[in-house]
């Protein structure tokens, strides 16, 4: 899957660049992705310590959100109702990414611990999309593309305070069971809103591949274009005159 995934990706990119120069319409910017939520899926309610003999309980599915420093520089090429784009980003979780389990200390009393995961890493997508209305001055829009992330720094740190204000630095528990750490593929569907200067735009990225755990996030941002030009004339009708 992993093979498949790259090969799709470059294809797909071959593709936007070579249609560059039939485009009716190019645009280059900037997209600022502020805010995200990280749908996960454990593979068990009971997960077991990466660095001890302990045994927690967790809730299988959790959605932390955080804030995000996700920012791209844009390419997009524009054929009368369809577009094409390619994105190359820098991403970040500025407070970090913050998972809940907990540990039984006898009776019907447990521990709370809370892991935070803090990385950076390089994002590369691209995508097709369609205008449902490209009569709006915002037209709506839906997307679909694949892309891939690349960690150049991860980090886990674990406390019982879900504020981290003390915390165990460098204290992997679930490194392992989620692979953050490790590159990999994402296919993406997306939606917004774009006019000539801006867009709008929510983006569902679900991880593939052979992964322990289920990973995906769902990220809100803005983006900002230069003005549009326009690299062909187009014409649906012409009247004889």
């Amino acid at each position: 899957m992993l093979r498949s995934g790259r090969r799709i990706l470059s294809v797909l990119f071959f593709l936007i660049f070579c249609n560059l120069l039939q485009a009716q319409r190019l645009n280059t910017g900037l997209t600022y992705e502020v805010y995200g939520i990280h749908l996960t899926k454990f593979p068990s309610d009971i997960i077991f310590s990466e660095t001890n003999y302990k045994a927690y309980y967790i809730k299988q599915f959790q959605a932390p959100d955080a804030l995000n420093m996700n920012i791209s520089a844009n390419l997009v090429v524009d054929y009368s109702r369809f577009f094409m784009s390619l994105k190359f980003g820098l991403f970040t979780a500025p407070n970090g990414i913050k998972f809940k389990y907990t540990y039984p200390i006898g009776g019907e009393q447990f521990t709370t611990y809370y892991s935070k995961i803090s990385y950076q890493c390089t994002d590369v997508s691209g995508s097709a999309g369609y205008f449902l209305n490209a009569q709006k001055f915002m037209k709506p829009y839906i997307e679909l593309g694949i892309g891939r992330i690349a960690p150049y720094f991860y980090s886990e740190d674990m406390s019982t305070d879900p504020k981290f204000l003390s915390q165990w630095t460098g204290r992997q528990e679930i490194t392992d069971i989620l692979q953050l750490d490790k590159s990999y593929t994402y296919i993406l569907a997306g939606l917004g809103y774009r006019g000539d200067f801006m867009a709008v735009s929510a983006r569902y990225r679900i991880r593939v591949g052979d992964h322990v755990s289920y990973y995906s996030t769902l990220s809100l941002g803005i983006s900002i274009y230069t003005k549009f030009s326009k690299l062909r004339k187009h014409y649906i009708y012409q009247p004889e005159e």
